[in-house]
């Protein structure tokens, strides 16, 4: 979608084209359309559209979105109650918040541009040796 930024897309070509199951990729689709990352068109000629600009949005914007995650992991006490924020008596906390951190740095730090220079590397890899 990010190639082709003015095209709509249906469910059905995007799930042939990815090799997913178009239930799963419609499913998709609707959440990232609640974020207001793609809008979409009813109709004959309809089908959905990127709405966010490919280069500023960011991997861990949609990723936080789609999984609702919070700023700082939830700890987890040693008598099994859940405890927000920094529990002095989770024994895992310093281990999320490395994880956390990780994710953070990882994800955001690459746009759906990046992603999409990617898979395109990816795919003229694959044909090539596919054609070899």
């Amino acid at each position: 979608m990010s190639n082709q930024p003015e095209a709509l897309f249906r469910a059905a070509s995007l799930a042939r084209d990815i090799g997913l199951p178009q239930d799963f990729v419609a499913k998709i689709l609707v959440q990232l359309r609640q974020g207001e990352f793609v809008t979409s068109r009813r109709g004959r000629n309809g089908g959905y559209l990127l709405a966010c600009d490919p280069a500023q949005t960011s991997i861990i914007e949609i990723v936080s979105f789609m999984d609702r995650s919070q700023e700082e992991p939830d700890c987890a006490s040693t008598t099994g109650e859940k405890k927000t924020g920094h529990g002095v008596n989770c024994l895992l906390h310093d281990y999320w918040k490395s994880v956390h951190s990780l994710r953070q740095e990882v994800l955001g730090g690459h746009t759906i541009a990046d992603l999409s220079k990617s898979c395109s590397r990816h795919n003229k890899l694959k044909e090539s040796s596919l054609s070899v």
